[in-house]
């Protein structure tokens, strides 16, 4: 789905030193998009890759019922910053109505970006965290994400310190020789974001004539403070991308 997306984004183009960005027309259904702003402002914005570059789109708007001063054109700014680097561009806005909005771009960074600035809202940007996982031999009926205590047992709410599981299942599969292979485990602002994908048997391989229901646990290796945390996992099975979301508590 991401590597689709890319493809069939535009050409026109700007590079400054080790950042590129490029507007592009192409709009994508809105689910597929995190976003951040208020009800006066909102910017939207879809990562698409951490390596070997951090590729995102954002678009966004502002609520602006009043003409600008002397007519003025609103320009929007867009801030990135690593531990080596701190840059800010201007993208013009286009006026509709009571809204301007920021065209969308796509731009291309130094994977070592933590942070973007859009307009005075900050993302941070998903780190890598150490996490280990094992295959278990029966997982949900449906594909998802579950939440696990000590005990493989489901649970919303874990006490500060308290071992926290995440199980993905693939769902029922008519035959063996399925299996869930977690890919990356990313945290950022109470957020992990986790993808995963299915592999499945090879044409003609001995498998168990039975139906299974492969799944993976993974143990985050984060210790999280108190709080209430949102995980969203990418899970692709034979070049399908679903996603998943599930909120637990620490507390």
């Amino acid at each position: 789905m991401r590597l689709t997306i890319v493809l069939l984004l535009g050409v026109s183009s700007v590079v400054l030193a080790m950042i590129y960005y490029v507007p592009v027309g192409k709009m994508f259904p809105s689910e597929l998009y995190e976003w951040v702003g208020t009800k006066s402002a909102n910017f939207q914005y879809m990562v698409l890759s951490y390596e070997p570059d951090l590729v995102v789109l954002v678009k966004g708007w502002i609520f602006s019922p009043a003409p600008l001063p002397e007519q003025k054109e609103y320009v929007f700014k867009i801030g990135f910053e690593s531990e080596n680097f701190k840059h800010e561009i201007a993208v013009n806005g286009q006026r509709s109505g009571i809204y301007i909005y920021m065209p969308q771009h796509l731009f291309i960074l130094p994977s070592s970006t933590k942070l973007l600035d859009l307009n005075g809202f900050v993302v941070e940007i998903p780190k890598r965290v150490t996490f280990s996982s094992k295959q278990i031999s029966r997982g949900g009926m449906e594909p998802g994400i579950h939440t696990l205590d000590e005990s493989m047992k489901e649970t919303r709410v874990f006490e500060k310190g308290q071992k926290i599981l995440l199980r993905v299942d693939a769902g029922e599969k008519s035959t063996g020789g399925y299996s869930v292979r977690i890919d990356e485990v990313r945290f950022a602002d109470r957020r992990i974001y986790l993808r995963a994908h299915v592999e499945s048997p090879e044409p003609g391989a001995m498998v168990t004539q039975a139906i299974t229901y492969p799944a993976a646990v993974i143990e985050i290796q984060e210790q999280l403070e108190p709080g209430l945390y949102t995980v969203k996992c990418v899970l692709i099975d034979r070049n399908v991308e679903k996603t998943f979301e599930i909120e637990f508590e620490v507390r």
